[in-house]
């Protein structure tokens, strides 16, 4: 099996939009579903040249399947960086796959693109997810306190970044041998149960942790 990314064709765009639909409860704390204008909204800041949009493909050995997407907003080529965004259907979650999207999109934004940083803001009480990225290299670099209202109470985002050197560096270990042990789960497959790495990450329910990339990611409001 291998991941590809690939434009959004007009047949994508309906389906994401179904997506966004089934999960504008988590990202608005309500259940109320999104505009067709309010989703052209956010993938036009998806989008060149604001920013840069995939549809995540899965190639197996009996056709291929369309398992999510992953967006770059916020492209800033003066200081080469952006913001990412990552969304996996929830059927093809806690099989290593939603890794193997991420792995692509690193591939990409630094050897293809040749940009220098990645960014998310994540929860600070999703300890798992940010335990996992960080496993990649990822580093901590500050608080925003008290920065989201969720259930009743303001929590803290936690900000983090990831460089080409950081990127680089894993690419290292992980052809020296030193990297797969610490990231494989008891299964086998990749330890990514969440599969998100996402900028609105902070919109997804405590309890439901592992399953941050239900929410399509990023969307304001």
């Amino acid at each position: 099996m291998r991941i590809v990314f690939a434009k959004p064709r007009e047949e994508h765009l309906r389906m994401i939009y179904e997506w966004f639909n089934r999960d504008s409860y988590v990202i608005r704390h309500e259940k109320t579903p999104i505009s067709e204008e309010e989703f052209l909204e956010i993938i036009g800041n998806w989008t060149r040249p604001r920013g840069l949009m995939f549809v995540a493909i899965l190639e197996h050995d009996t056709g291929e399947d369309v398992v999510g997407y992953f967006a770059f907003e916020g492209w800033d080529i003066r200081n080469r960086n952006a913001f990412c965004h990552l969304y996996l259907v929830p059927k093809w979650r806690g099989q290593g796959i939603g890794a193997m999207v991420l792995e692509e999109a690193f591939r990409i934004f630094f050897i293809e693109k040749n940009m220098n940083k990645l960014k998310a803001l994540i929860p600070e009480p999703f300890d798992r997810i940010r335990r996992l990225i960080e496993k990649y290299g990822c580093e901590n670099e500050g608080i925003l306190k008290k920065e989201l209202y969720f259930k009743g109470k303001y929590i803290n985002i936690v900000y983090y970044g990831y460089t080409r050197a950081m990127y680089h560096k894993y690419l290292k270990e992980k052809q020296d041998g030193m990297a797969i042990d610490s990231r494989i789960g008891s299964n086998g497959s990749w330890d990514w149960d969440s599969s998100s790495w996402s900028r609105s990450a902070e919109s997804q329910p405590e309890e439901n942790q592992d399953n941050v990339g239900e929410s399509p990611a990023a969307v304001e409001g």
